[in-house]
């Protein structure tokens, strides 16, 4: 997550810098650890709470939508899918999270309906 963050501030600009470390670490061990679901990992789960936890939690000083976004697009790709979509909607969808217009099973299905079996 950290070096997405990176990469994203170097190439769109803004300010590198971690908040909250422990949110990114909570984060993490929950992708690793608690994704697992009767045997079987919840993908869209996880890009889910990838999403919403840095978007909503903001655990970096800047880009935390640009972060989250790609975050859940890296996890999926990892996993046999992509998102595909176009920078107005990705925006569109960003700012909706931020803003709290979203549920979690809203950004699930946001999610899924983008998402693209590699």
């Amino acid at each position: 997550m950290i070096e997405i963050h990176e990469e994203i501030i170097e190439e769109s600009g803004g300010e590198k810098g971690i908040l909250y470390r422990g949110d990114l670490e909570f984060i993490s061990d929950f992708l690793k650890n608690d994704l697992d679901l009767e045997g079987k990992k919840d993908l869209f789960k996880g890009a889910t709470k990838l999403v919403y936890w840095i978007i909503s939690g903001h655990p970096f000083v800047d880009g935390n939508k640009r972060t989250g976004l790609q975050c859940a697009d890296v996890f999926l790709r990892k996993n046999g899918y992509y998102l595909e979509i176009d920078v107005e909607e990705g925006v569109e969808f960003a700012l909706k999270v931020a803003r709290n217009e979203m549920t979690h099973d809203e950004i699930g299905t946001w999610l899924k309906k983008n998402a693209r079996k590699d």
